[in-house]
């Protein structure tokens, strides 16, 4: 089936599915992964790229999200520490 063509048809323009693949029925993306790789694309416009690779060298490294996560008080052994390994600011190829 094209799901992300599915996909597309009820999202916002805004909103794109590039891709997807098959997973166990067992697998949560929110608790089972054990790493994630996001990918933002802002309008091209007047930005300061360096400033803001200048800026994201700050959040590389392991960091407490405390607050930023909402604490699940049945869960008090979870960690909200967490590792940034990369992050950058580039032009979409």
């Amino acid at each position: 089936l094209a799901y992300a063509q599915m996909l597309n048809s009820v999202l916002p323009p805004t909103i794109r599915v590039l891709s997807w693949c098959p997973v166990m029925p067992s697998f949560n993306a929110r608790f089972a992964c054990t790493a994630r790789r996001y990918h933002y694309f802002f309008t091209r416009g007047d930005l300061n790229t360096d400033a803001m690779n200048e800026a994201c060298k700050l959040l590389i490294g392991e960091h407490d999200f405390r607050h930023l996560c909402k604490v699940d008080p049945s869960k008090p052994h979870m960690t909200t520490m967490r590792r940034i390994m990369n992050f950058e600011i580039r032009p979409a190829a």
